[in-house]
Order: C-alpha cells, then structure tokens, then sequence
C-alpha cells in the first residue's frame, strides 16, 4: 500500500497507483476496497479489460447484474472477439428478472454483442422460456428489432420445442401482418409477395432439381415453378399454427405449355410426426384453371403443420413448367374439443 501512495503522490493522475492498490487489497481479502479502487483505476483507464472482467465478476457475485452487463459489454466494444465466450456469460442472466432486466436495457441501447447473444440464447434449452419473456418485453421497443433471419431462427427454435404459442406470439409481435383471406389457413395464398419471413410466410428454394419463385403483377400474383432434376426436392414451404377439423386443401393455375406438372403436389405434413396429412397434385389444378381441391383431416396431435411443394420425379428428371395462381387450406369443419 505504501508503494501505491508513492506512485499516487508522483502520478496523480495515473491509473497505475489504483491498481497496484487494488490489487494488494484483493491479495489481502479486503474485497470491498479492492472493487472501489479498481473501479478508481478504470476512470483513468476506461481501455482496460482486465479490470472490467474483474468488476464484472464482483458484480455478478453479488447480483449487481446492470453493473454486471455493463462492464461486459464495454469489454466486448474493446475487444470484438470476446463476444462470444462473453455472451455465454450474459445468457444465464437473463433466468432472473433482474438480470432480464438487465440485459434488455443494454439490447435496447443497441449492443454490438446482439446477434452472438441472440443466436446462443435461442439454442439454450435451459433459458428459453426466460428468452421468450424477454423479447416479449423488447417487442415494443422503439430501440430494438430482429432481422427477419434472427426472427425466423428464434421462431423454429420454439417451433421445434412445441412451443406454439411462444413461437406464434414472437412471430406476431415482430412480424405484424394483415391477411386479405382470413378464410384461408395460407398467409399470401395468392402469391402477391407479401412481406414477412418463413416460418410463418412463404419460402422458396433453388435446387439441383428445380425452383420456384413469386411474380406479382399489379393486383395479381402468381407462383412460377420449373422442373429439370432427377432428384426430389421442396420447391416451397409454409408453416401454420392449426386447429383439429377437416380441411379442405385446394390450388388453381393458368395452363402452360411447359409440362402437364404430373411431379409437383401440395403436401401438408404434421411438424409433429413427420406424417402427410393430405397431398393435392399440381396437375389437377393448373391444367384447367379452376380450383380445385381434397378433404384434409387434421387431428388434435398436429398443431403446426406444414405446406409444401413437392417436386418427386419418377426414374428420369422431368422438365416441366408450371404457373399457380393460388393455394388454399380453409377449415370445414372444427373439431369439438
């Protein structure tokens, strides 16, 4: 300590004393001074990233948890590539409110560390339900939003743990949208290009073995598909959250001169046991023109279910075109619960 009053009583305005003071009063167990002297040293010298984890850790242990992520966030703006063994810290913090709270403040502030953060706490098991709550809370945010990709992500990550109703609320709050059909089960069943991410808005895919794509054209929509691979492959997808009944699955299309479509169908299949539900071949609606459609029953055990279309060529790769102008899965009649 005397060695410290030396260096001070030379270097006043140096951070040096600060922290060989500190760091006797640690050796010597006297905690409390050690954090006020180190945090002396940090005004002096706001780069220094060992002290920050140092206070960082005090805090945590004694739950100050907004001085906590401070330090820790400002120790991952120095150094960039902390964040990802640094997030793994913030991510358990967010189990208590306080802690939520916390980090929350800090998202809002627009942290660099978000998208590391966002991506380790959707795929912990252990904080999700705390997860959910703290994006609840952040959706109404003037200073936070998520990418579609971040949204899509978090939103199949609870998907997956059949957290519905977290997964649709999340989708809602961040992805608001207005359905011109409410009929229909299917968000832009008419293929006007209707904004918001996947789960719950279309996604198309390029494969070896074809693609498919919107075209909307002024008020109209409409969904090209080519074939040319041997391989099957989903071309489109969509999920939806849906109650038990009997459903009718339909499509309508504009004939074309490219193929009969004889390898491309609708597929409703349960996330939940991998099963089809129902099948409704491309043909039968876009050689005429009209809609037309099958009965689909869709038990209590399948609450999400997903649309999709299916390209499975027989031995040989098929080349065919097809324009769909619409898809359709409206409730016929619900099931009594």
């Amino acid at each position: 300590m005397a060695a410290a009053r030396s260096l001070l009583a030379r270097q006043p305005l140096s951070p040096l004393p600060f922290q060989v003071a500190a760091r006797d009063a640690a050796a010597r167990g006297d905690i409390v001074t050690a954090t006020r002297l180190f945090e002396q040293e940090l005004l002096r010298n706001p780069r220094d990233v060992g002290v920050r984890l140092w206070l960082a850790d005090r805090y945590l242990r004694s739950a100050r948890f907004s001085e906590a992520v401070e330090q820790l966030d400002a120790a991952m703006r120095i150094r960039p590539k902390m964040r990802r063994q640094l997030v793994a810290v913030l991510v358990p913090l967010i189990g208590a409110p306080t802690g939520r709270e916390a980090v929350a403040a800090a998202l809002v502030r627009g942290a660099a560390w978000q998208g590391d953060f966002l991506d380790e706490a959707a795929r912990n098991d252990a904080v999700a339900p705390a997860f959910y709550e703290l994006l609840f809370g952040l959706g109404g945010a003037s200073g936070f939003r998520l990418s579609d990709a971040q949204l899509s992500r978090i939103v199949t990550m609870a998907l997956s743990r059949g957290d519905y109703r977290s997964a649709w609320t999340l989708y809602s709050r961040f992805a608001p949208r207005s359905n011109t059909d409410p009929a229909n089960r299917v968000f832009d069943g008419n293929f006007r290009g209707a904004a918001g991410p996947p789960p719950f808005n279309w996604q198309f895919f390029s494969t070896p073995s074809g693609f498919a794509r919107v075209e909307p054209t002024d008020m109209q929509g409409r969904l090209t598909v080519h074939t040319f691979g041997s391989e099957p492959a989903t071309l489109a997808a969509q999920t939806m959250l849906l109650p038990p009944g009997l459903y009718q699955l339909s499509s309508a299309g504009v004939p074309d001169d490219g193929g009969d479509a004889s390898s491309l169908s609708w597929r409703l299949i349960c996330d939940r046991t991998r099963r089809e539900l129902g099948r409704f071949p491309v043909a039968g609606s876009a050689a005429a023109g009209a809609p037309g459609g099958i009965a689909v029953m869709v038990p209590a055990l399948c609450p999400v279910a997903t649309l999709r279309l299916i390209y499975a060529p027989p031995l040989r790769p098929v080349l065919e075109n097809a324009t769909l102008t619409s898809v359709a899965l409206e409730l016929v009649e619900a099931l009594a619960p």
